[in-house]
């Protein structure tokens, strides 16, 4: 059973995380897409079935994650799959320091959407 969209709405306004969870087909996803756009929230989606392992995860988060920061004005070149999380975390600390403001005020309210994540291993 799905809450009611008002509580879901409250939760996205309040910069709330929260897990929805439920049955396959159940319409989660559909709810979840028509709230972001009625709340006019920014978010990025990982569908973990695409992203089933740690280093697919990261190059897909990585991807998305840039795309984002574009769209928002910030300059943001994409190079590739990072080798690990701290070279990630690195060129994600080049990006924040050359527009700290701005860098901010794209992610104070971005949502991360991560969807089929049962389908996700983390070995």
């Amino acid at each position: 059973m799905l809450p009611k969209r008002e509580v879901l709405q409250r939760l996205i306004r309040a910069n709330t995380s929260f897990i929805l969870y439920g049955q396959k087909a159940s319409g989660k996803t559909t709810l979840i897409h028509s709230l972001f756009k009625e709340t006019n929230t920014n978010f990025i989606e990982i569908n973990c079935t695409l992203a089933n392992k740690k280093s697919n995860f990261l190059k897909l988060f990585n991807v998305e994650l840039h795309k984002y920061l574009r769209s928002k004005g910030l300059k943001s070149e994409h190079s590739g799959s990072p080798a690990n999380l701290d070279t990630w975390i690195n060129e994600f600390k080049k990006i924040i320091n050359e527009a700290p403001e701005a860098a901010h005020e794209a992610l104070e309210d971005l949502y991360i959407f991560m969807d089929n994540i049962e389908e996700m291993s983390i070995s």
